[in-house]
């Protein structure tokens, strides 16, 4: 009866608290910094890069304005990408709080802005 109890209790109180996966500035830099997290961490972010250039590419296939408006014959590397992300993060005083997603698009939205 014990056992049910706690089980119950688990799974109702379990499931009414909030998950979130989005990581903060502060965790960004923090995990970088660590050997064993760093390449997860870069990995992470280049799928929240993919993820913002197909929320672009879609907004255009709908003749949407787009989220930014990177030149159609630049094709920017990894390491490009990052470097946009990081010259942003340096330029402008971000709060260790700020979402790492919110910087990525604000990032490219500052570098290709659509005009």
């Amino acid at each position: 009866m014990t056992r049910t109890l706690v089980i119950i209790f688990a799974l109702v109180f379990g499931a009414s608290t909030p998950a979130c996966a989005e990581m903060t500035l502060q965790s960004y830099e923090h995990l970088l910094k660590n050997p064993q997290y760093a390449d997860q961490t870069q990995i992470y972010i280049i799928g929240v890069i993919e993820g913002l250039e197909w929320a672009n590419a879609a907004d255009r296939s709908e003749n949407r304005t787009p989220l930014f408006c990177e030149p159609e014959k630049l094709d920017l590397t990894t390491d490009e990408d990052f470097q946009v992300r990081n010259d942003f993060i340096k330029s402008t005083n971000l709060p260790p709080s700020t979402y790492v997603g919110l910087i990525a698009l604000k990032a490219f939205q500052q570098t290709f802005p659509c005009s």
